[in-house]
């Protein structure tokens, strides 16, 4: 019984894959150079790169046996990251958040027209099993990305599925389970590889219990929550050169608290139930045998985040409803050109539609009479985003310059109770 009681009481961490393949071939992969494509939109050799870069590989990442993306980053060399409550957890680089570090997901950003200045939880909303590797740019990408890329670009790059000569087909199972309840994992995936077509699916489902502290810290209650999403890739070789790609990703969070708001500031009830994103993407990626292009990428998306908050402060009888929705499309090209042996060039535009919907309700449960106030945000409000960007690449022997330039235009429709109808146009050169 002491035993027992010994390894009930004991904080342990278990986690367990299962993989079956058909057709297995041998592992012929060799070390090699890390490549990053986000600093430069190209691959380079990350030693050679002008810029401070890390990364986090999948193999690190499970190592680390972090149950969320911003958990994974903790330790990073240059990133810090903030945790309000457990579904939580915005990265610092070089000091600032929120709205002014992009965060992206296989090249397309994440970031909103509603992103806030501090802290947020978006990078919660992305699957850390799906990951394959994490790239995080140190320092100004507004050329590259756009003026929210003042203090760097997190792109989390998800696993992609391979081709291969023999067809063959891969399930893989993977559970985590902790100790007093803190994690309950279990993701099936099922994945398939040939000449043509290939594509990987799974399932995640994930049940956060409250976190317990060391000593006399206890259970930091509330702080647990539920999560469940699935995720589908799929890849077709469509012949010269040519590489098609459709990708969707949903998440949905359920009953999130945010922990200080119960402990510091009187709250009865505060959190966000469902916390929901959906997110689809199709690439097009033509590489050509010409000497002067090189490869030619387009995509275009559609990403929805919608949450809806229930907040009651201790002795009131006033339950506050808010829902917030962000709607976004974005599209773009671009086009890798090498104009010598020493210089080449990404080109391209971008574009970036937002709508916003932001309802407020404010229950009497006293009454059972509701009031319409207003949202967080103008409900209905529209931002535009449109870019072009040229960004070159010369290298002189052991010199690497990166020069380039990107002009911005936004288009801002606002129809607000208290401000009235609002319209700016704005643009940015950098």
């Amino acid at each position: 019984m002491k035993k027992f009681n010994l390894l009930k009481h004991t904080l342990f961490f278990l986690t367990v894959i299962f993989g079956v393949e058909a057709n297995a071939q041998q592992d012929t992969s060799k070390l090699m150079d890390e490549v990053i494509v986000t600093a430069t939109r190209k691959s380079e050799k990350s030693r050679e790169l002008p810029y401070a870069v890390v990364s986090l590989n999948k193999v690190t990442a499970s190592n680390r046996l972090s149950r969320t993306l911003p958990e994974s980053l903790t330790g990073l060399t240059g990133i810090y990251i903030q945790k309000t409550n457990h579904g939580g957890g915005s990265p610092f680089v070089r000091g600032l958040t929120g709205n002014q570090t992009l965060l992206m997901v296989d090249g397309i950003r994440l970031n909103n027209s509603i992103f806030r200045y501090g802290p947020n939880q978006y990078l919660t909303l992305i699957d850390n099993l799906i990951v394959d590797k994490v790239e995080i740019v140190k320092g100004s990408g507004s050329v590259q990305y756009g003026s929210d890329a003042l203090t760097g670009v997190i792109n989390v790059i998800t696993t992609n599925p391979q081709f291969k000569e023999k067809s063959t087909w891969n399930g893989q199972l993977t559970s985590r389970l902790t100790g007093f309840g803190m994690e309950k994992t279990v993701r099936p995936e099922l994945s398939f590889s040939s000449k043509k077509i290939a594509f990987i699916a799974g399932v995640s489902n994930k049940q956060f219990g409250d976190l317990r502290g060391g000593d006399t810290t206890g259970f930091q209650s509330p702080s647990g929550y539920k999560e469940l999403s699935w995720d589908a890739k799929l890849r077709f070789n469509l012949g010269q050169g040519w590489d098609l790609t459709a990708s969707h990703q949903q998440l949905t969070q359920s009953n999130v608290p945010v922990y200080h708001k119960y402990i510091l500031e009187n709250f009865a009830i505060n959190n966000s139930d469902p916390l929901k994103r959906s997110f689809s993407y199709i690439t097009l990626k033509k590489n050509f045998e010409s000497s002067f292009f090189k490869s030619l990428t387009s995509f275009v998306s559609t990403q929805k985040i919608y949450e809806h908050r229930n907040s009651r402060k201790n002795g009131s009888q006033i339950l506050k409803l808010e829902d917030d929705q962000s709607e976004t499309i974005s599209s773009g090209v671009d086009l890798l050109t090498n104009q010598t042996s020493y210089w080449s060039a990404n080109s391209g535009i971008e574009f970036n539609a937002d709508r916003i919907g932001s309802l407020r309700v404010d229950k009497d449960l006293n009454t059972n009479n509701n009031s319409s106030k207003r949202g967080l945000y103008p409900d209905g409000a529209t931002y535009n985003n449109a870019a072009v960007y040229s960004l070159h690449h010369l290298r002189f022997n052991k010199f690497l310059i990166e020069a380039g330039g990107r002009y911005n235009t936004y288009s801002i429709g606002i129809s607000d109770t208290t401000l009235g109808k609002v319209n700016m146009n704005l643009s940015a050169l950098v």
